[in-house]
């Protein structure tokens, strides 16, 4: 489960340092009304499909017999 949990954490970096700079929010959203509250939605989004590509591995490896 961590390599996946992992990967979904790492992947907040490209809003972080991509996305949000390019819609002027700043680099993590430094430029939002609350941005500790922005960062945190958005590092619990991303947490969220890491474990949701933990679990469909999981249900792919069941069906598929490995």
């Amino acid at each position: 489960m961590l390599p996946a949990v992992l990967l979904g954490v790492l992947s907040v970096l490209a809003p972080f340092l991509i996305m949000q700079p390019g819609m002027c929010a700043g680099v993590a959203a430094s430029r939002t009304p609350p941005p500790s509250t922005t960062r945190w939605r958005s590092l619990m989004a991303h947490t969220s499909f890491g474990i949701g590509m933990y679990v469909a591995a999981v249900i792919f490896a069941r069906l598929s017999g490995w």
